[in-house]
């Protein structure tokens, strides 16, 4: 999605793309909006719906234009898929997974087989969400992939429901960042993305744990509602534990 530029005599203002839902703003565009107004007042100088009926145009004014959310987050947002794994992607995904492992990284990808066979590796994901091919301890899980410019991202795994390891660690989402992509928004951004699949689900809360260290992971949690509910162990390690209500 292009910037589009409204002129109005010496001003230049720079169009923002936010992604609604078909019929109302969905949580961030929402959010989106009310940062701006309290920012910068009333600087939302032009709207307009797209024909596909699922972009939200808003017209910022200069002194927004260095703004890292503003030009960063709402441009990033509208360029943004969550979607299913897709044969598309598999050499980003390749190398996201080169990245993992040079930082020494571990999650749901190092259980997986390597994905030589793109198809078969995907038919695999998806599947899991169906039940079907779950090693032990698993349970469902919808995975998803976080695609922008094309790229991969990072991935989250929403499962189904807990078992008792996922409720000592792990709970109902999980997910990553490949490292070359952290703290550039991305890891608020796929969890806020991930919420409304967990509600498609029908869970009514969503667990979420991280390491008590991991100040940035509590904050993208708390920031997408996650109330802290204990602080136990897992593995003989401290862990926290969030309920973010849906």
């Amino acid at each position: 999605m292009k910037n589009n530029m409204f002129c109005s005599q010496k001003k230049i203002y720079i169009g923002v793309a936010i992604r609604l839902r078909p019929r109302k703003a969905d949580f961030a565009g929402q959010v989106s909006l009310r940062r701006y107004n309290e920012k910068y007042g009333h600087i939302i100088t032009n709207t307009h719906i797209a024909e596909s009926h699922d972009l939200f145009i808003i017209g910022v004014s200069p002194q927004a234009k260095n703004d890292r959310f503003t030009m960063g987050r709402e441009a990033s947002f509208a360029r943004m898929q969550l979607m299913t794994p897709s044969v598309e992607y598999i050499e980003s995904y390749r190398k996201a997974l080169e990245e993992f492992e040079r930082e020494g990284t571990e999650g749901f990808w190092t259980s997986l087989e390597p994905p030589d066979n793109p198809e078969a590796f995907v038919q695999y994901i998806l599947d899991l969400r169906e039940g079907k091919g779950l090693r032990e301890g698993w349970v469902p899980a919808s995975i998803y992939w976080l695609v922008d410019g094309g790229k991969f991202i990072g991935h989250v795994s929403i499962r189904h429901r807990l078992n008792k390891r996922l409720r000592e660690f792990g709970g109902h989402i999980g997910y990553a960042i490949r490292p070359s992509k952290q703290q550039k928004g991305y890891g608020s951004s796929i969890l806020e993305m991930a919420i409304p699949k967990a509600r498609e689900l029908g869970i009514g809360r969503v667990l979420v744990t991280c390491d008590p260290d991991n100040i940035a992971s509590r904050k993208i949690i708390e920031k997408n509602g996650g109330s802290l509910m204990e602080q136990g162990t897992a593995d003989g390690k401290p862990i926290l534990r969030f309920w973010i209500q849906l």
